[in-house]
């Protein structure tokens, strides 16, 4: 019955998008949520946990669209929800928050900050669309290759995480994936890939695992 409440409250609050009382609701609504089981909270569709850790995280730069990746876990008595970049650029100055959870039972939040700036700097969240020049390049540089390490159809990952640093001649690419960690330099200007390395995981020990994936 509970559920059926909160659901129908977020429902009422969904045409304030862009008022105020809708944050407040939302805030108030999130707060009530919190003290909730993992299990009661993993019954709400995962629209309403968005909306439910958008409150909860309450910044203004914070657009849950932005995220290629939205992924809801249950373990026992936590229900986390992440948030992350599957191709998250780092600039060679400047910092950002590209991941970052809740955990909807304590109510905690995480986040992970990548990149060099002052330790009194402003962090923002990370706007992929702001490096979209340096990200296609190395993706071209990628399919363009001779296939040592690869391809990227249509600009997707199938699996895992991008990170490409940018260094001073060159990008630093990292991804890591389920069973396969690779590290590759791509030279800027010509787009040469060297000093490419693999390392695999054996993940059979995960299967047992108490942690589940609900979306």
């Amino acid at each position: 019955m509970p559920n059926t409440l909160f659901i129908r409250s977020l429902t009422l609050s969904s045409g304030f998008k862009h008022s105020s009382f809708n944050i407040l609701a939302l805030m108030l609504l999130a707060t009530t949520v919190m003290a909730q089981s993992a299990k009661e909270l993993s019954k709400l569709p995962k629209e309403k946990l968005i909306e439910l850790a958008t409150a909860k995280i309450n910044d203004l730069n914070f657009r849950a669209g932005d995220f290629t990746n939205i992924e809801v876990w249950l373990e026992e008595d936590e229900l986390t929800i992440e948030f992350k970049h599957t191709i998250q650029f780092i600039p060679k100055r400047g910092q950002f928050y590209y991941s970052i959870s809740v955990d909807f039972v304590s109510g905690t939040t995480g986040h992970s900050i990548k990149g060099d700036g002052p330790d009194d700097a402003e962090i923002f969240f990370y706007d992929p669309n702001k490096y979209k020049d340096e990200i296609k390049f190395v993706f071209d540089a990628i399919n363009n290759s001779d296939g040592e390490i690869g391809k990227i159809p249509e600009g997707k990952l199938p699996d895992g995480i991008m990170t490409i640093q940018e260094e001073a001649g060159y990008y630093d690419v990292s991804v890591d994936s389920y069973s396969t960690h690779s590290y590759y330099k791509v030279k800027k200007g010509s787009g040469k890939i060297y000093d490419a390395r693999h390392k695999h995981y054996d993940r059979s020990g995960n299967e047992n695992s108490k942690r589940k994936r609900i979306y």
